[in-house]
């Protein structure tokens, strides 16, 4: 009698063993675990290039990435059972989160990866609605989608001296996953149920287009009838009203630039005039002349720029060469990366007290010399959205920094008894292109 029974269990537990190694084939459709997949990455063809600056989603055409800004550390995948793109199912918790780390996925390129070993799910065989958070590990567990929406990033990139890493990227869209039970071969291995997801980086950067300059930055000092009287020579530029106390975790859209008629997932507007304007955790107390704590390298005044700044040369993150587009062949000089930086609606009356202390400054100095030396100071407002050459200070985001776009500024020297003079374009930061990513 033992012996039949330790007969029946030692057949019982090969049984088991083998079924087990079946299932890591593929899976039985009526079970209750399925093989699924997620693409991380863009679809559709570069936007027509537009007017400078127009700002917008498309901006003056798309640019990929560069280096590290592409590199992914960890996925966080957050699964709702309610579409969260919805008002009202902003208090849904999420259902599900899966986290990817660095040692479970691989490169394929410096653009594309993968998981290392396909990932099997339990699943409820529903429609889950997906939205990702890459290089962030932070444990989403337990939150509603307004809680995740709604929290700040302290720093959405990771500084390490003159390269910057660790970009924070999160859905630009809510993406669906629909698993349906007894749908063929669905769900196996070799057919597992996918979606597909965008992200963008909620950082921003600024580039120095280096363009018509020799090495150094320095340009033709013309007079009035075109005859080179001497050299320009661009000495330092610095970004200024840089805002560094967090940024929005998902995109905070408004259509009327207030809290009341938030979304998450919308267009950012219609070129060449903004249809929506996008907040920062601070956008709608940006009311006052005085200088909040939450910005480093505050604007000083507009009188005399060069007191209180300590003026130095350059240093500029990256040299890099436009591969293709409108600037192709060109080269630029990263300056910085921001984050963002965006003002409430504005009137005439309030430019004068609100720009200089909130809006985003670049300030040059930069030495004339026609025979005598001369050192110069100019200071510059960037600029997200203009209809026109000059945005007016009524004109929706005109004067912002918004996530996951380049502002690529060229320098066109002056012309004697004149300033520089930039041309700002605000190009779509491109996201990633992954290839298949295993859950």
């Amino acid at each position: 009698m033992v012996f039949r029974r330790l007969t029946y269990i030692l057949f019982a537990g090969v049984s088991l063993l083998l079924s087990s190694c079946s299932d890591d084939e593929g899976l039985r459709v009526d079970s209750d675990q399925a093989f699924v997949q997620v693409r991380i990455g863009i679809s559709g063809n570069p936007a027509a290039m537009r007017g400078t600056p127009s700002g917008g989603d498309d901006g003056d055409g798309r640019e990929a990435g560069i280096n590290n800004e592409n590199k992914v550390y960890g996925v966080n995948l957050l699964l709702f059972d309610k579409d969260v793109k919805q008002a009202e199912n902003a208090s849904a918790p999420v259902k599900r989160v899966l986290y990817f780390g660095a040692d479970e996925l691989k490169s394929i390129d410096d653009f594309n990866y993968e998981l290392k070993e396909p990932y099997r799910m339990v699943t409820d065989y529903t429609t889950y609605y997906v939205v990702a958070v890459v290089n962030d590990h932070y444990d989403y567990t337990g939150k509603t989608f307004s809680e995740i929406a709604d929290m700040v990033v302290k720093k959405p990139w990771q500084d390490n001296g003159n390269t910057a890493d660790h970009f924070v990227m999160t859905s630009t869209h809510v993406a669906t996953l629909d698993i349906v039970k007894n749908n063929g071969t669905k769900g196996t291995y070799g057919d597992p149920y996918m979606t597909n997801i965008q992200v963008e980086r909620l950082a921003a950067r600024v580039d120095i287009d280096s363009e018509g300059g020799s090495t150094g930055f320095v340009y033709d000092y013309k007079n009035d009838g075109g005859t080179v009287i001497g050299t320009v020579t661009i000495k330092d530029i610095q970004a200024f009203n840089l805002l560094n106390d967090g940024t929005y975790l998902l995109k905070h859209f408004s259509t009327d630039g207030t809290l009341a008629k938030l979304n998450f997932f919308g267009s950012e507007g219609i070129s060449p005039t903004q249809s929506q304007y996008v907040l920062d955790p601070h956008t709608l107390a940006k009311t006052t002349a005085a200088t909040p704590a939450y910005y480093t390298k505050p604007f000083a005044g507009i009188t005399d720029l060069a007191t209180g700044i300590s003026w130095e040369t350059p240093t500029l993150l990256a040299d890099q060469t436009v591969a293709s587009g409108v600037d192709a062949g060109h080269k630029y000089m990263i300056l910085t990366y921001l984050q963002e930086n965006t003002l409430p609606k504005m009137t005439t009356s309030e430019s004068t007290t609100m720009l200089p202390k909130y809006g985003t400054v670049l300030a040059i100095h930069y030495q004339v010399n026609d025979g005598t030396p001369e050192d110069r100071y100019d200071y510059y407002y960037l600029k997200h959205n203009a209809g026109a050459t000059t945005p007016a200070v009524t004109d929706p985001m005109a004067f912002s920094i918004v996530r996951n776009n380049i502002y690529r500024v060229s320098l066109v020297p002056p012309v004697k008894g004149g300033s520089p003079t930039l041309t700002i374009k605000v190009k779509v930061w491109d996201k990633f292109t992954h290839s298949w990513i295993y859950m």
